[in-house]
């Protein structure tokens, strides 16, 4: 329509040679029956991110347990080390003695000495690998480069309580529940598209009419308020395969479901019987530990008397180190279940 009063007329001429024009148009949807799965995929998409968010923190508190952990353990494994390393001290002291005073040959020696070395070794390699998991605890934990931190003694004959949590609290599941959810979506969604959209339509529209030769030029504007109704009557099948599409992903996410909670359940079953087998097997270990002792310093105070050779005493020594690093491994394999 113009914007003119009515019974005005403006002079107006067809098929001049320049003919411009611009329109602007607005389209607000009144009713569109998709607008509700839209919104419901975004708020459902909102706590996918979130429970992704909480599987990545369960993720780095497991390995910042982990390297904890570990860490506990190098510590006590330093701990038997330097104390070992103390006692074979005070031996080739005396060796060395016994030696001066031609009681013995400089072999007898020599093999206290290599033994010696062994465990030095031993512990600069702990003290090295002790350096990269404090580096790595850091950066997991978020601290400066160079920050010293310490890390609390634990008891090695600790018993851990096992907290077991039902699997509707985990985030595992609660994903698959925020899949079947996001699926009911879809499928409401699919069937409301059979609706149609109804929405308000403006235009506005203006026309610049010229010609040169007979210096003849006018502006028509004109607009346009409306209703405007979309129906799509055939789509090819279009919902009707997505519809089957989705039937299809929500048995997916069922057998999803079921095969999770097997897998969880078996887990957490796992998980109890080898924190049962590791807690036996370090009480095992410590009363081998407390043997070992007792062989050692039985063999030492021989040794000393002189009523065994250096290569029993070696053994018994070898016997102790080993006692001392099962011990420490079952204690972490024990934190680690």
């Amino acid at each position: 329509m113009l914007f003119r009063s009515p019974g005005t007329f403006a002079q107006v001429k067809f098929g001049v040679p320049f003919n411009l024009g611009n329109t602007i148009t607005l389209t607000q949807f009144l009713f569109n029956p998709q607008l509700n799965y839209g919104l419901n995929a975004l708020a459902i998409n909102a706590q996918v991110i979130a429970l992704q968010e909480k599987i990545t923190y369960q993720e780095v508190h497991y390995q910042v347990s982990n390297a904890y952990f570990g860490l506990q353990a190098i510590n006590q494994q330093l701990i038997f080390l330097r104390k070992n390393l103390e006692n074979m001290d005070g031996l080739i002291a005396n060796m060395s003695l016994m030696l001066q005073q031609g009681l013995i040959v400089s072999t007898e020696v020599d093999k206290l000495n290599i033994n010696r070395n062994s465990v030095s070794n031993g512990i600069l390699k702990l003290e090295n690998t002790k350096a990269q998991l404090s580096q790595l605890l850091g950066i997991l934990v978020g601290l400066p480069n160079e920050s010293e931190f310490e890390i609390a003694t634990d008891e090695v004959m600790s018993n851990p309580s096992i907290v077991v949590q039902p699997n509707g609290t985990r985030p595992e599941l609660e994903l698959i529940q925020l899949q079947k959810q996001m699926n009911i979506e879809e499928r409401k969604g699919t069937y409301m598209a059979y609706l149609p959209t109804l929405s308000l339509y403006a235009a506005y529209n203006y026309n610049y009419n010229m010609k040169p030769e007979s210096n003849f030029s006018t502006g028509i504007p004109s607009a346009f308020l409306g209703l405007r109704l979309d129906w799509t009557l055939f789509d090819g099948f279009e919902k009707q395969n997505k519809l089957k599409v989705n039937a299809y992903n929500k048995e997916k996410i069922a057998n999803q479901e079921q095969l999770a909670i097997q897998q969880l359940n078996l887990s957490t079953e796992n998980a109890r019987r080898e924190v049962e087998l590791q807690t036996a097997n370090l009480e095992m270990n410590k009363e081998q530990l407390i043997l070992s002792e007792r062989v050692y310093q039985s063999a030492k105070a021989q040794f000393s008397a002189g009523t065994i050779s250096t290569n029993e005493l070696l053994q018994a020594d070898n016997g102790l180190q080993q006692a001392q690093s099962t011990l420490v491994g079952s204690y972490l394999a024990l934190r680690q279940a």
